[in-house]
């Protein structure tokens, strides 16, 4: 071990010593001699029956890799003008750093909680059963947060293609004389009773979400995105409040009920505009929030703001 350690440290030696030698390969018998022109970095790491080399950048080439591995079950390896690479954050600040232009290039990317996205919106629903009065005014809302991990690639500089997971609440609500209503195992629409103070009646679901956006940088800190998102909806609830009024006497009333039959996935279409960190969205579904064997047809449509942090 101490032979090989010693072996690496006088090859790092030369290497740094040969600073302002230009970059040559030369070969004689089976010795090889690598000499890199200003390095950028030189990492030694030693594990068990092992150590591993590695010199990274050079004049002219940042992205230049070098390394050389040594150990019972490796072999000596090099790689030039990588463009891949895997991030996960937290772990190496460095690496994270927009001034390494090796990880500015890279196309491959790994993220948790790294542009996590925090937004709000308000709700309202198209194609909607008659009778039914579900619309922004109502103060229906979303809540969601995105890209707790996310997979970003990046084809050119300015376009990228982002796969990220998150989670979902929205609430449809109506404020109207109608309200839902559940019978056995339906979701029905009726009146409220007669001389009743009404509040709301709404439902909510709450979904997994994963979102595929294609983003495009138009300048500065200004770009666009649209893409799908596919809603995993794992539950949902209904809640309507009012009051009964009988001269004096005043009674509130808090009907909920769980098991609303919302459909297992559905699928929005989704546009932003981001001006970071806020960005704007807009989001349609053309498929049914509910099951509608067992409830009304309504299709989601939500619109609002988002940080991305």
């Amino acid at each position: 071990m101490k032979k090989i350690l010693t072996s690496a440290l006088m090859l790092c030696s030369a290497l740094l010593a040969t600073a302002q030698t230009t970059t040559t390969t030369a070969t004689t018998g089976n010795d090889s001699t690598v000499i890199i022109r200003k390095p950028n970095e030189v990492r030694i790491t030693e594990g068990r029956g092992y150590i591993n080399v590695e010199v990274h950048g050079r004049e002219g080439n940042d992205a230049y890799l070098y390394t050389i591995r040594k150990g019972s079950n490796t072999s000596i390896m090099s790689e030039k003008n990588r463009n891949w690479d895997f991030r996960i954050p937290f772990i190496d600040k460095k690496k994270e750093t927009n001034s390494n232009p090796r990880y500015r290039r890279a196309k491959f990317s790994f993220n948790i909680i790294n542009g996590l996205q925090f937004g709000m919106g308000l709700v309202s629903a198209t194609s909607q059963a008659p009778g039914m009065d579900i619309d922004m005014g109502n103060g229906g809302f979303e809540f969601f947060l995105n890209n707790l991990a996310m997979w970003d690639y990046r084809p050119t500089k300015n376009t990228s293609l982002t796969m990220g997971f998150g989670v979902d609440w929205r609430n449809y609500r109506m404020k109207g004389k109608t309200r839902f209503i559940k019978e056995g195992t339906n979701i029905g629409l009726g009146s409220y009773p007669e001389g009743a103070d009404i509040n709301f009646s709404r439902l909510k679901v709450f979904s997994l979400t994963l979102d595929l956006m294609l983003r495009q940088r138009l300048f500065g800190h200004v770009s666009v995105a649209a893409g799908p998102v596919v809603n995993f909806n794992t539950s949902g609830t209904l809640k309507t409040r009012y009051t009964l009024i009988d001269g004096d006497n005043r009674e509130s009333i808090r009907e909920r009920n769980r098991h609303i039959h919302q459909k297992a996935v559905t699928v929005d279409f989704k546009g932003e505009l981001n001006i970071s960190p806020i960005a704007f969205y807009i989001k349609y579904s053309p498929m049914n929030v509910l099951d509608t064997n067992y409830g009304p047809k309504f299709r989601s449509l939500s619109a609002g703001a988002m940080i991305v942090l």
